[in-house]
């Protein structure tokens, strides 16, 4: 089972990895190429060449669990600047690029979990619905759904779905909290 404790470290391998390779190779990557001890109890991250498939190594103690998903559909997005082949990841960004949340476009894509992709899009048209409360997320829904028609309506819906995971997002990662009436106290 995936342990991801807030001490755990987590490091994504930018190069493409075969995955012919199981646990024994996967181990001489993360020593040899990222400069890693397997042993330390980290979560060392590996895509393959066409972006389709995910390997998740981890080191429980009593030994390694080797996680494996391949989507039908669609690729993993991660986003990353730099040059270094290790790319430590927060928990936060491993949930989302495992989720299908692409950061950079800040868009759900449908290769991702249902539920979450339902969740987001209900939280959506509950602010803009009649009981959500003012906030910059509701104007900027507004504003797009202007035209008044369904398809703008929906399309606002789905701006506001994906404005909101790029925030939850973003909060997760630096622990800050929301505050949807910040904008109206001044």
């Amino acid at each position: 089972m995936l342990n991801l404790s807030a001490s755990t470290a987590i490091f994504l391998c930018r190069e493409p990895v075969d995955f012919r390779k199981a646990h024994d190779g996967l181990i001489a990557i993360v020593r040899d190429e990222l400069g890693e001890n397997i042993f330390s109890g980290g979560i060392f991250v590996f895509l393959n060449k066409r972006r389709d498939r995910i390997k998740l190594l981890e080191w429980d103690k009593n030994g390694l669990w080797l996680h494996y998903r391949r989507l039908e559909k669609g690729t993993f997005k991660w986003v990353s600047l730099g040059t270094s082949n290790k790319v430590a990841m927060t928990r936060a960004e491993l949930s989302m690029l495992l989720e299908g949340i692409d950061l950079k476009a800040g868009r759900i894509s449908k290769r991702g979990d249902r539920l979450l992709r339902r969740l987001l899009v209900n939280a959506a048209t509950y602010i803009l619905g009649p009981f959500g409360c003012d906030s910059d997320l509701r104007r900027y829904g507004e504003r797009i759904a202007r035209g008044g028609s369904q398809r703008d309506k929906a399309r606002a819906r789905i701006a506001v779905a994906r404005k909101l995971s790029c925030l939850l997002h973003h909060l997760w990662r630096t622990g800050n909290v929301w505050d949807p009436n910040h904008a109206l106290k001044a």
